[in-house]
């Protein structure tokens, strides 16, 4: 059974000679940058390049991850090594650690790979092996019965009881900060910054003709109009429909899609989605 981590982690990490070290003065530094940054005092890629740096990552990503299995999870990242290894990779394995601990992990705890999923995980030990990857550590930022937010650290190398005993350290300030966090921190930053992907399991378009959300005729209806760019005063004008009728179909669309607002349902929607253009289409991949 996996297990959360009660006692700090070097116990666990006896490493030696070519460990990944920590740079104890920016530790300090970025820890209260990220303060700053979830306020919107400062862009959340550039504390993701301090968290890299400090904790001697090679990949740190900012990850929702919806408790729905078929659903795509979203990331942001930053990666110290993209010259030599490609661009910047937005893969979430938060699934593959946590597994059915992924919404009721304690915010603040912290989940080493080779601790808590000590199994053989073939999908992560290939992008292991692919980007050189040694070691992965999660920490749970928020969970709600929908999705959870996590800060992932990918190492290159063994990583030193000092990395981990730092990670052990701020995670709690990490967790309790980004829990009251500036409203729209995370979905305003996927929106400016990442690049619409399709997950790796390549799930159906949204608004395809497959439906893979079941969207009611009037939740699909409203996702296309939201996917062409009409807000919601528009929407409910060309519908007929009260703000409280809208109210409600959009609780079932959140509910359906993983989203928490506007904003993110529209990132949704358009990440790798062709909006579907015409009437005719609608009714075509309407189910009902």
């Amino acid at each position: 059974m996996v297990q959360q981590i009660q006692q700090p982690i070097e116990s666990y990490a006896p490493y030696a000679q070519g460990q990944t070290l920590v740079n104890s003065a920016n530790f300090i530094e970025t820890t209260a940058n990220w303060c700053s940054c979830l306020q919107g005092q400062k862009p959340i890629l550039r504390i993701l390049d301090e968290l890299a740096n400090a904790m001697g990552a090679g990949l740190v990503l900012l990850s929702r991850v919806p408790k729905d299995p078929n659903m795509p999870s979203r990331a942001l990242s930053s990666e110290t090594r993209p010259d030599n290894y490609g661009s910047a990779s937005a893969r979430s394995f938060a699934r593959n650690i946590m597994a059915g601990y992924l919404t009721g992990a304690k915010p603040g705890s912290v989940w080493v790979q080779s601790v808590v999923a000590p199994d053989h995980d073939e999908d992560l030990a290939r992008f292991q092996r692919m980007r050189q990857f040694h070691e992965l550590a999660l920490i749970p930022l928020q969970s709600t019965d929908k999705h959870g937010d996590f800060l992932e650290f990918h190492f290159p190398r063994a990583t030193s009881s000092n990395a981990f005993a730092h990670l052990n350290m701020i995670a709690p300030t990490l967790a309790a900060t980004w829990q009251t966090r500036a409203a729209g921190t995370f979905t305003d930053s996927l929106l400016r910054h990442s690049k619409p992907k399709r997950d790796a399991a390549h799930q159906p378009m949204a608004l395809s003709f497959e439906n893979p959300c079941k969207f009611s005729r009037a939740e699909y209806r409203i996702c296309v109009m939201f996917s062409r760019g009409l807000d919601s005063a528009a929407i409910r004008e060309e519908l007929g429909i009260s703000q409280s009728t809208l109210s409600t179909h959009l609780g079932n669309i959140y509910a359906k899609t993983g989203c928490t607002g506007q904003r993110e349902l529209v990132f949704f929607l358009m990440s790798g989605n062709e909006p579907v253009r015409s009437a005719s289409h609608m009714e075509r991949a309407y189910c009902a």
